[in-house]
């Protein structure tokens, strides 16, 4: 790439000994392409060569080679552009769905163990299971949080085309929760069910201060029974188990009583900022 351009960023005559130099020089460079089909094109190779690594560490059980994906992945999704209805449509949202499958995948007993790493681990005891627990459960949450950053990074090119408050954008954002509500529900380890949780739990929050009207009744009714519904679906999140049930208990008061300047505080800091 750095040889399409006129003004090169030098990266071919640049050490990797030097790696401030070389990471101002990558990101000059993708400053000036990101909007060409070079760049297009080098970014189609790039994700399918780091696909491929995800879909050999996962038939191989190589859980080492998982980290490195995962960076390169939010590297590339950092580096696409934001406001590209076509980016979130060809990469954001097809890469994190495949990788909450992954997890899913995983979670089910599709990895196993990584003999390699195994092996490695023995020198802290002839038991080094705990380990490989910690190891698999933090990449798990590694692997979900990717996942959720590339779907949440598509709400920006929402943003751009269907305004800040439509109802399009507040359904994308509650499909997206519901993504994670389902993920969660085939995942047995607490650290990346935590993780998935908490995606849901602000994705429904963040799709509230997208709605277009609060003062209408039937808005705020719709609010009030999504708040029990994930209340139900979370029974076994604490997180969301006492979030959505204080969310109801908050909505049943203002229905009941409405609002007073405290819960009018409340109200526009967690669902939504009309006066």
């Amino acid at each position: 790439l750095d040889q399409v351009m006129p003004n090169r960023a030098g990266l071919v005559l640049t050490s990797i000994y030097e790696p401030i130099t070389l990471g101002q020089g990558c990101l000059n460079l993708v400053a000036q392409l990101r909007g060409t089909p070079a760049f297009a094109m080098a970014a189609g190779v790039y994700m399918t060569v780091w696909v491929v690594v995800m879909t050999s560490a996962l038939r191989f059980r190589l859980w080492t080679c998982r980290p490195f994906v995962l960076v390169s992945l939010n590297a590339l999704c950092a580096a696409l552009p934001n406001n590209s209805l076509g980016w979130a449509l060809v990469f954001r949202v097809p890469m994190g769905i495949w990788l909450l499958a992954v997890v899913v995948h995983v979670e089910t007993g599709g990895s196993g163990t990584d003999p390699v790493l195994q092996e490695m681990l023995r020198w802290l005891g002839p038991h080094p299971a705990p380990f490989l627990e910690l190891l698999h459960s933090i990449l798990q949450t590694c692997t979900a949080t990717t996942a959720m950053i590339c779907l949440s990074s598509g709400l920006i090119s929402a943003n751009h085309q269907f305004g800040e408050r439509s109802w399009i954008h507040m359904l994308i954002c509650w499909v997206y929760g519901l993504l994670a509500m389902a993920a969660r529900a085939d995942c047995a380890g607490g650290l990346v069910s935590l993780c998935l949780s908490a995606w849901a739990t602000v994705l429904f929050f963040v799709g509230t201060h997208l709605l277009p009207d609060w003062r209408n009744a039937s808005t705020r009714l719709l609010v009030f029974l999504l708040c029990g519904r994930l209340c139900l679906l979370g029974h076994g999140s604490m997180l969301m188990s006492l979030t959505c049930g204080a969310a109801v208990c908050f909505m049943c008061a203002t229905l009941a009583f409405g609002e007073n300047g405290s819960a009018k505080a409340a109200r526009q800091v967690f669902f939504h900022g009309a006066e």
